[in-house]
């Protein structure tokens, strides 16, 4: 038909879009936390300090339950966390039934979208020479509130051990969960110590946790415990 000047009706095919544009479509949709019911459920976690970036509130969102079956539809806070090359890699979604989290089988879901990489966290603030990086969302926005320093949630120990920071940091806090397995003490002392190996203008690391084991620093706010902090983790004189 094409040889006598008769094109064949094709519908045009539409891209499929990877998991990658999909957060990214998600997190550019949401809204600021500020004035919505996810600040309400952070304040009822002690917590007043916002994330500025990579972190969102969306109303509404379908939830479902391990067999797929969307089972409801729940107000969420959405985070996105990206590599060392600036690519969305994983999303976190806490789903909210008013201002606490929903009673569903897994309030809180960790969607990876892309291949990872290191240097992973979730950019909710802009940095400077000091710095601090930690595991949860809500534990270092409390981390931020108590130390007065902007804190990137990392959120779990794999890539809390994997986290390099920026070139121009030149003392790095670490905002430790203080697990009873240990986990969570192990990962930020990996990560102490492969920065300072790794990043020459990096002064020193100061690792910092709860003092009542099984605590991240969200539930220090909460109960009002104790924290500690570690004698600094410095690079060998020349």
């Amino acid at each position: 038909d094409e040889l006598i000047g008769n094109r064949p009706n094709l519908a045009p095919r539409t891209q499929e879009r990877t998991p990658e544009a999909m957060a990214l479509a998600q997190l550019q949709s949401g809204h600021p936390l500020k004035g919505t019911i996810a600040q309400e459920y952070l304040a009822k976690r002690g917590i007043n300090y916002l994330p500025a970036n990579d972190c969102v509130f969306l109303p509404k969102q379908p939830y479902r339950d391990s067999t797929g079956q969307v089972i409801g539809h729940y107000d969420a806070i959405l985070m996105v966390l990206t590599n060392a090359l600036g690519k969305v890699v994983q999303k976190h979604i806490t789903y909210l039934d008013g201002p606490q989290k929903a009673a569903v089988e897994s309030p809180r879901k960790i969607q990876t979208v892309s291949s990872l990489g290191v240097s992973i966290a979730a950019k909710i603030y802009k940095t400077g020479e000091v710095m601090a990086v930690g595991e949860g969302l809500e534990s270092c926005l409390s981390y931020a509130q108590i130390k007065r320093v902007r804190t990137l949630p990392t959120l779990n120990t794999n890539n809390l051990k994997k986290y390099r920071c920026p070139d121009y940091v030149k003392t790095l806090y670490i905002a430790a969960d203080n697990d009873h397995n240990g986990a969570g003490q192990a990962a930020a002392y990996e990560c102490a110590h492969r920065n300072i190996l790794q990043r020459p203008n990096l002064e020193q690391v100061i690792i910092h946790m709860p003092a009542v084991a099984g605590y991240d620093f969200n539930d220090a706010i909460l109960n009002g415990a104790q924290t500690m902090e570690f004698p600094p983790i410095c690079r060998k004189p020349n």
